[in-house]
């Protein structure tokens, strides 16, 4: 557009503005406008974060417990039986997730919003919590859960050094700890097979980053990327049989895909594609952990 013509935009504006209907320019009377509640806008949910025990018998939920976000868990079909089996009085909380053992709610929280989420274990029967990483100053991540593995979680730690996290097995009944990877690679996430044990895992670099696959005691690179792929390329998880892993990759295509990895050597081949926007949802059968289907925006 020239000079001119900007020059004439607020003219053109004004004779537009004019040529309104008067009541049209009028303000609505304070007294007619409907004001949005700030709690409906920030204010708890009723209930949110529905899960399904691994057993099918109950369903538990995030919701407030006087006024505090807290866990319920209720008899499938019977929400009006539903009961909280957490008493967090402070920030409320926002996550949580079953156990395989179907006896354990696994939720994390921190301390005063510092961030160091510590990883805790309620019974889904009100019998009481467990915090599994009793550790001040230290963030823990959940890795993995499977139905392999009931009574365990895969956790990640950074007890050691606070700029990377190393994976644990954690007894979930009795909090007891076990050292699974001791991350001396800068490794910023890990990723793991039904059995619990890390092979596939992402590397931060300063231009993008890398995906490695697990080689004996060694990471090895499958795929490498730039800052342009880095919102668009990441691992899944890993399939059922331990064999191959799935990753969102746009690296040298204009669209995400997803693409199966064979980890035993890194031969890739693509698994759910369109020519029109990336693939933004993936769904896996629970148990093996195979593509089932995806989604397209």
């Amino acid at each position: 557009m020239s000079h001119r013509a900007l020059a004439l935009l607020p003219l053109i504006a004004a004779s537009l503005l004019a040529a309104l209907p008067a009541q049209a320019a009028a303000t609505a009377p304070a007294s007619e406008v409907s004001v949005i509640s700030r709690a409906a806008l920030f204010g708890n949910p009723e209930r949110a974060q529905a899960r399904l025990s691994p057993d099918g018998k109950y369903i538990s939920y995030i919701a407030p417990r006087d006024g505090v976000l807290n866990v319920w868990v209720a008899p499938a079909g019977d929400l009006a039986a539903a009961k909280p089996i957490t008493n967090d009085r402070k920030r409320g909380i926002r996550q949580h997730n079953w156990s395989y053992d179907g006896t354990h709610v696994l939720y994390l929280q921190d301390q005063g919003g510092d961030e160091n989420w510590r990883l805790y274990a309620a019974r889904a029967d009100g019998g009481g919590e467990r915090d599994l990483t009793p550790l001040a100053g230290v963030q823990a991540q959940v890795i993995g859960l499977s139905h392999e593995r009931p009574g365990v979680v895969l956790v990640g730690l950074n007890d050691r050094k606070p700029e990377w996290h190393d994976v644990y097995e954690i007894d979930i009944a009795t909090g007891q700890r076990k050292l699974v990877e001791q991350n001396d690679q800068e490794i910023a996430g890990f990723l793991a097979g039904l059995d619990l044990k890390p092979r596939v895992a992402l590397r931060t670099l300063p231009d993008g980053g890398e995906i490695l696959r697990r080689s004996g005691d060694k990471w090895e690179r499958i795929l490498v990327y730039g800052q342009a792929d880095s919102l668009t390329t990441q691992p899944i998880d890993i399939e059922g049989d331990g064999k191959s892993a799935l990753l969102l990759s746009s690296v040298g295509r204009d669209k995400a895909a997803v693409t199966r990895v064979r980890l035993a050597d890194g031969a890739s081949s693509i698994v759910a594609e369109s020519d029109k926007a990336d693939v933004q949802d993936l769904w896996l059968d629970p148990r093996t952990r195979t593509p089932e289907a995806f989604g397209v925006n």
